[in-house]
């Protein structure tokens, strides 16, 4: 609750507004924060001649959070402790329940935001071993078990980015990254990253469009990351704001040079945030655009399915392109 704006709050230094509104968070009934407000401002709130809060009302949250810790067995010893979690390992944490959860909960973030129209690259009649026929004229999605793609993008080979923030220890991701998964799968028939994820490095980008123009299809997996050390406008995470919409680095001008030289490219949106993308749908109607979030340790495997199931449910009309993932 943020009461600085107040009338009678005017004439109050800054500190005593924040000694306020960590007062009033309590007071309110909430009993912790996520960061370090309470523990610099609550003492300031209880010493401050204003009185924002007295030891009492403190006393009663802490007893509140320390009781709830102690029925949840978090105070128990791990050894001879009375909690079951305490020993719980990848027998309890990693089955293949949970990990089939994992990989359905991939499959349906999926969004398909646009479906390139391939008749325009092969005509109608050449298409049927790339993608699929069915409304207004031939698709490029889904892909054909048997088309052999060109993978680039910095986000084809990146583990770290799937998980986003937020997350324990996690390995199985480090082998299902979108190359490892499709490489399992026998379809790629050469990778290059291209770009970095931003930067003003361009010097493979060249290469890449010509490895895709060997391939069947390019499939290129683009977006943002919330790694924290990432700069130049690529980082969307907590306590940063990015300053504009538009690709980071030259992921556009990596599109740009594999869709000269292959029309057949998808690209694959690894972010959260909104993204310009204005420039893709001017560029070709040929491609295709999924949106897949950051969806997770087994996200790799779903990305860019070769099946048609994901793209079925989750199909949204071009004129709402403008949204999650363009300008608003």
């Amino acid at each position: 609750m943020y009461i600085g704006k107040r009338p009678d709050m005017q004439n109050v230094s800054d500190i005593e507004k924040w000694y306020a509104d960590a007062s009033q968070g309590v007071i309110g009934g909430c009993d912790l924060d996520c960061g370090s407000t309470y523990a610099h401002f609550l003492p300031g709130a209880v010493r401050s001649k204003h009185a924002w809060i007295n030891r009492t009302t403190i006393d009663q949250s802490v007893n509140r959070v320390v009781k709830h810790t102690i029925m949840l067995g978090l105070m128990d010893d791990g050894a001879g402790g009375s909690s079951p979690y305490e020993s719980y390992g990848a027998d309890q944490l990693d089955t293949p329940a949970h990990r089939q959860l994992a990989q359905d909960a991939a499959t349906q973030s999926i969004v398909l935001l646009r479906n390139g129209n391939a008749s325009t690259i092969y005509g109608s009649d050449q298409t049927a071993a790339i993608g699929s026929s069915g409304g207004a004229g031939t698709r490029l999605l889904p892909l054909s078990n048997t088309t052999k793609l060109f993978i680039g993008g910095p986000n084809a080979n990146d583990s770290s980015v799937l998980l986003s923030n937020y997350h324990g220890s996690n390995t199985l991701v480090e082998s299902n990254t979108p190359l490892d998964a499709l490489q399992r799968r026998g379809v790629v028939s050469g990778y290059a990253q291209g770009c970095a994820i931003s930067g003003n490095d361009t010097s493979g980008i060249a290469a890449a469009a010509t490895a895709a123009a060997k391939a069947s299809a390019a499939v290129l997996f683009l977006g943002l990351t919330s790694d924290f050390g990432t700069t130049g406008g690529a980082r969307e995470s907590e306590t940063h704001d990015r300053h504009n919409l538009t690709f980071p680095g030259q992921q556009l001008a990596l599109v740009k040079a594999v869709v000269a030289k292959q029309p057949a490219t998808v690209v694959v949106l690894i972010c959260a945030g909104g993204i310009d993308l204005t420039p893709l749908l001017a560029l070709s109607p040929s491609i295709s655009i999924v949106w897949a979030g950051y969806g997770g340790e087994l996200a790799g495997a779903q990305s860019i399915s070769l099946d048609a199931n994901p793209f079925r449910a989750h199909v949204w009309p071009e004129p709402l392109l403008m949204h999650p993932c363009s300008r608003s």
